[in-house]
């Protein structure tokens, strides 16, 4: 899990100086989320070394471990699922293209109640409220 990378060819990639990438660089290795750095830099024979600590440390948490990442997927799935079962919406049943008919019915008063987040398609609601401002 080890990446070379120059410098160099982030700047050009970026279109930034080397100043910028430096610093940028330098940022992040003294970001630390639960103890660990997000980037550890150290110099390599020819080109600087870059490790991701927190990175590394985030895929053993969720069960991604070399050679076994079915359990990891489904660890993450559980935990998608449960995020997304403890979130009621409004008109839950509707696909998005029901929704849609069923907001460009309603008035203009019920739907300016309704919030994107109530939604689970919440771009529906704001394409008909543009809609309407347009007409």
């Amino acid at each position: 899990m080890k990446s070379f990378i120059r410098l160099v060819d982030i700047a050009g990639q970026f279109q930034l100086s080397l100043e910028q990438v430096q610093h940028s660089l330098a940022r992040m290795t003294r970001i630390r989320i639960q103890g660990l750095p997000l980037i550890k830099i150290s110099e390599g024979p020819k080109y600087l070394i870059f490790d991701m600590p927190r990175h590394k440390e985030f895929i053993k948490q969720i069960g991604f471990m070399k050679f076994n990442s079915s359990k990891g997927w489904k660890v993450l799935r559980e935990t998608i699922t449960k995020v997304a079962s403890d979130k009621t919406y409004k008109f839950a049943k509707l696909d998005m293209y029901q929704l849609q008919d069923h907001l460009a019915k309603m008035s203009d008063e019920e739907l300016n109640k309704l919030k994107e987040e109530d939604l689970l398609y919440g771009w529906i609601l704001k394409n008909e409220k543009k809609h309407r401002k347009n007409n």
